[in-house]
This record gives C-alpha cells, structure tokens and sequence, in this order.
C-alpha cells in the first residue's frame, strides 16, 4: 500500500546567498535564549567549551547551546464562521431579514477565518526531535462556489476549484515566555527563520531574505470534487494524494478529509523557487496553483457535514487543520 500520511513530500532550499533565494548567509543561533549582547556576531557558539560557560559579552558559550534546525513543516488551524452573504442567489432580491440576496455578491456567501499558522522548526525532523515553533495568528476571508476564482476576480487559473482564502492580516504571536515551545520571535528575524511570516507576507524577492506568499491566498477543492476528478496530486507512486488515500491516512487519526489547498505558484513564490511541481501536481491541466495543504477536521467536535456524494455541502464551518503536504529542509545546497 503507498503511503497516505499527511506529511509526505520533501522540499529542500540552501541556507545561504548564491542558491537562488538570496538568503542571509549567517547561520541559525544555536544559543536561542541568550540576551543579544552574549550572542557571537555570527550567531553561533564561538568557541564550544561546555564547562566555560561565562556569558562574557562577545562569547554566548551556553551549555544548552542546540544545533541549527534543519527542517520546517507548516500546520494551519482554521475557525470557521459563516458571514452574512448571498444565501441563495434567486431571482426575487427581496432584501428581507433573513436573505440579504444582494444582486452584487460575486460569489455566494463569505466566511470569516481566524486561527494561526504553526512553523515548527526540526533540529532532527527525521527522528522526530522538534526545536521551537513559530505561531503567527492569522484573520482572512473565504468565499465558496463553482469558479469561485474567477468570481473573487483571483490570480491564477483553476476552474475546477471550489474555495477561496485570502489573509487580511497576520501577527507573530510566539511567545517563548510563556511558552518554551516557542521560538523567539526576534531570534526568527535574526536568523531568517521566521517562515511563517515569509509565507504568509506578499512575495517580495528583493527582500534579504525574501517573502514568498505562498499561504497569503490558497484555492481550494472540496473532497467531492476531488473524488470525482479521480486525481493523485503527488508525483512519486510512493505517496498518495487521492482522494480515497487521504480519506483512509485521516481517518487513522480519527479525523476526517476535507479537500486540498492550492498554493499559486507564482514566479516569486517557494513553491515555483523550490519545485513544488516535482512532487505535488495542479488541480488540472494548464493551472498554475499546486497542491499544497490538506485539509481534514474532527467529525466528534465539528459536526458540519464534510463533502462528499451523499450531500451537496462544499463549505466549511467549525475547526479545521491545514497539513503542509511538504517538509521543508534548511541550509542544503
């Protein structure tokens, strides 16, 4: 049987200026939790000497120095709250009470999304030993329907998709103080590790390091659509990204599948930069969006129906999870 498990897919970019994303060159602080002044200019543990760990300025020797992370994985928690919007689309606009049914709503409804983007940083993601997490505290939009994108007037092509997301505003809320799981959010900006912020910031590659965007807006398919399509958004025969194999790898977690995000893979995003399209495909031909994120939620504390050929549902409501269907590794030419 292949494998079906939400992270499954490898996406490695080099941690330095010259590999084709102009990053600072400066290696990740091993020595997190020293104040700035005892930190070595160039990050690291200047000399290892365990026993002499004397927070002299110009040498951070901490015993609990860590090695670099070597990986980041992405998790996305969605609550979803339907707003007021387009409920039928009749053609007896009446304007009451309890149907808004406006003539100009591009789209039918609109829901509300407030959450967080989770980037855990893997100083050994292989054998599962985590370093800190980034959590960024996000807010946007959804809107649902069929062409949805050309509806919401989106970039990119995707006709088969069903959903929109875009990010109205996004804040790094890490806070190691109160949580040691947490990364330092200026020990993030330091080191360009905050990937978080990168990806949810508009692609901007003049910036050192730069911002790619690729969770700033996501196209969506709903499961029954992906069903249908019979498509496999994994490359390798190794992997499984049907719609029948993310059914069976949630429901081991006693979760169930939602759909696919879609990331544009624009010219400036991590996805086009790093070949996303080696090992994830687009929801049909001549699209430029790449299966990014899959989507699934608990049937016991979110009872809104998942879509599927039994019901015409292909909105969301309630908590969802986003699983990045990639492991991004650091600092490998």
């Amino acid at each position: 049987m292949r494998r079906s498990i939400p992270l499954l897919l490898i996406l490695a970019v080099g941690g330095c200026a010259g590999d084709g994303f102009a990053l600072d060159c400066r290696p990740a602080s091993t020595n997190w939790n020293d104040p700035p002044a005892n930190r070595d200019p160039e990050g690291g543990d200047d000399d290892d000497a365990v026993a002499d760990d004397d927070d002299a300025v110009g040498d951070d020797d901490d015993a609990d120095d860590r090695p670099t992370a070597d990986a980041a994985t992405f998790t996305m928690q969605w609550l979803v709250t339907p707003l007021a919007g387009d409920d039928d689309d009749s053609a007896d606009d009446d304007d009451s009470a309890d149907d808004d049914d406006s003539a100009d709503d591009p789209v039918a409804g609109g829901w509300s999304v407030t959450g967080e983007l989770v980037t855990t940083l893997w100083i050994d993601v292989s054998n599962g030993i985590p370093d800190c997490e980034q959590h960024v505290r996000i807010e946007g939009t959804l809107w649902f329907g069929p062409g949805v994108l050309t509806g919401v007037d989106a970039p990119g092509t995707c006709a088969s998709c069903t959903g929109w997301f875009e990010v109205d505003r996004f804040e790094d809320v890490s806070d190691p103080t109160a949580d040691p799981e947490h990364c330092s959010p200026e020990w993030l900006r330091e080191t360009g590790r905050d990937w978080g912020t990168r990806m949810l910031r508009p692609a901007d590659p003049d910036e050192v390091p730069p911002d790619f965007g690729d969770f700033s807006y996501l196209a969506l398919m709903d499961r029954a659509t992906h069903a249908a399509s019979g498509l496999d958004f994994a490359v390798s025969a190794d992997t499984d990204w049907t719609a029948a194999g993310q059914d069976e790898s949630w429901d081991e977690l006693t979760m169930q599948y939602w759909g696919t995000g879609f990331t544009h893979a624009h010219p400036s995003s991590l996805s086009a930069t790093a070949g996303l399209d080696w090992i994830t495909t687009p929801p049909e031909g001549g699209s430029d969006y790449l299966a990014a994120l899959q989507f699934a939620f608990d049937p016991v504390a979110n009872p809104h129906p998942r879509p599927d050929d039994a019901n015409d549902t292909r909105d969301m409501e309630g908590a969802y999870t986003g699983e990045a269907g990639f492991i991004l590794t650091l600092g490998l030419p």
